[in-house]
């Protein structure tokens, strides 16, 4: 498993590695938003390709150059994908007769939401990439809004993908808050913990087998790692 180590094959140098990398993040840029769902699908595992070898990418002293490129890339992936899913939830919001699970809306992957889905399987490659580093490269005030959209997207949000793949971002911010001491208070009692339990509550308790296989999931890595990891009593 070279998952976080970046990996240069005997047939590629790194500088072609590179080349393919910053291919990937222009056609990344440019099919967030594809109107194809499968697509959009090869959007998120390319998000998580890009991250896994850009963070552990490792140069010459005299290339730094393109450690910092391929993390600018990175960080514009992200916050390219927050602004987009920001605004599917606003929509949602501004509309909640048309977008709450209280709707009478079409539970398909094409009526308004769109990429909100693939959206938040972006997001959760991009946190399984960066781990536990994740943390540091977000403010209090964004991972506040985050954890909110999260909320809104796997408790209230009418579309059942939606809701099952936002349960599985609050995954691997479990995982990444697990990985390092710095980040048990979030699990012990920080925001994370409170929106963890909400979705939990709301997820186990859904019509949809999906929502409740992906709450089943998060509810086993929520609790083994409080009690495995952290050991909390």
């Amino acid at each position: 498993n070279n998952r976080g180590i970046a990996v240069t094959s005997r047939s590629y140098t790194t500088e072609q590695v590179s080349q393919m990398a910053t291919l990937l993040y222009e056609t990344t840029l440019k099919h967030l938003e594809h109107n194809e769902p499968r697509i959009r699908t090869f959007v998120a595992k390319a998000v998580g390709a890009h991250a896994t070898w850009s963070v552990g990418l490792v140069v010459e002293k005299d290339d730094n150059d393109m450690i910092q490129r391929h993390e600018t890339e990175r960080n514009k992936i992200y916050e390219t994908i927050i602004q987009s899913i920001n605004e599917h939830i606003q929509q949602g919001r501004d509309d909640p007769d048309k977008y709450s699970k209280s709707s009478t809306g079409a539970l398909d992957d094409t009526t308004g939401w769109r990429a909100l889905e693939t959206n938040w399987q972006c997001v959760a490659c991009w946190i399984a990439s960066l781990g536990s580093n994740y943390f540091s490269k977000i403010q209090d005030a964004d991972m506040e809004t985050l954890l909110s959209n999260l909320e809104y997207s796997a408790v209230t949000h009418v579309n059942r993908h939606v809701r099952a793949a936002a349960i599985a971002v609050v995954e691997q911010l479990i995982y990444a808050a697990g990985n390092d001491q710095t980040y048990w208070p979030y699990l012990e009692n920080g925001a994370l913990r409170t929106t963890c339990i909400k979705i939990l509550k709301a997820g186990l308790a859904d019509n949809w087998s999906q929502v409740r296989m992906a709450a089943s999931v998060l509810n086993r890595v929520f609790w083994s790692t409080l009690q495995e990891t952290c050991q909390f009593p």
